[in-house]
């Protein structure tokens, strides 16, 4: 049997920016992104977002500038300790349940980011 994932793995840091030539052209998303970015024009959030030359690199200074903003407009008090745990030099599977996919995800790479480990590769299964 020859599986091929393709279609789901993780884009490479030479793909990203014609990745996000391509997101530019879904409205939704362009507009969901500068709700959470109102001191911006949508140039200047492309402009931003083609600034990044590695994923890494946009989901540092782009997806933690987004999530620090949910988290100051949504909640009292965010803590974690867990990841304190964590040796760097380890890999790891992380899991959570199907409560919320995507936020639980970026919170994981956002607390991952703010102790300067490298963040996750996020899967999401397609059996909901």
């Amino acid at each position: 049997m020859n599986l091929s994932f393709e279609d789901i793995r993780p884009y490479n840091d030479d793909e990203y920016k014609k990745i996000v030539q391509e997101l530019f052209e879904i409205q939704p998303l362009m507009d969901t992104i500068s709700s959470y970015l109102p001191e911006l024009s949508v140039n200047e959030v492309k402009k931003l977002l083609l600034s990044y030359d590695k994923i890494q690199e946009f989901q540092s200074k782009m997806v933690c500038r987004i999530i620090t903003r949910i988290l100051n407009d949504s909640a009292n008090n965010f803590s974690y300790d867990g990841i304190l745990k964590l040796d760097k030099n380890e890999p790891y599977l992380l899991l959570s349940n199907h409560r919320d996919i995507v936020l639980d995800s970026a919170l994981i790479n956002y607390c991952l980011n703010d102790r300067a480990y490298n963040t996750s590769e996020i899967a999401i299964g397609s059996n909901l």
